[in-house]
């Protein structure tokens, strides 16, 4: 969708149940710093054509509807985890 108002692009994108990967082109900086930071999807590509796979390196995650954690990563297993810190002190 090309339009001139950022922020009903951004509204819009956003307004699904979805939230997998996104593709965000622009020539403007300021416009890609918000698009990665407003888009609300486990990835965001800007100015990158989709290949597919991003690599092994990488994490892959999704959002809303497109699922909870992330795969390929050492932060795989983030969300099978509760950390607890439990401080103490004896009594008496």
């Amino acid at each position: 969708m090309a339009a001139r108002d950022l922020d009903r692009v951004l509204e819009k994108a956003n307004d699904t149940a979805r939230g997998l990967t996104s593709y965000f082109y622009t020539t403007d900086l300021a416009s890609a710093f918000k698009a990665a930071e407003e888009l609300d999807t486990g990835t965001v590509f800007i100015n990158v054509p989709p290949k597919g796979d991003v690599g092994p390196q990488l994490p892959h995650s999704g959002v809303k509807a497109s699922g909870i954690g992330y795969d390929r990563s050492k932060y795989s297993l983030e969300g099978h985890y509760r950390i607890k810190h439990i401080a103490m002190t004896p009594a008496g």
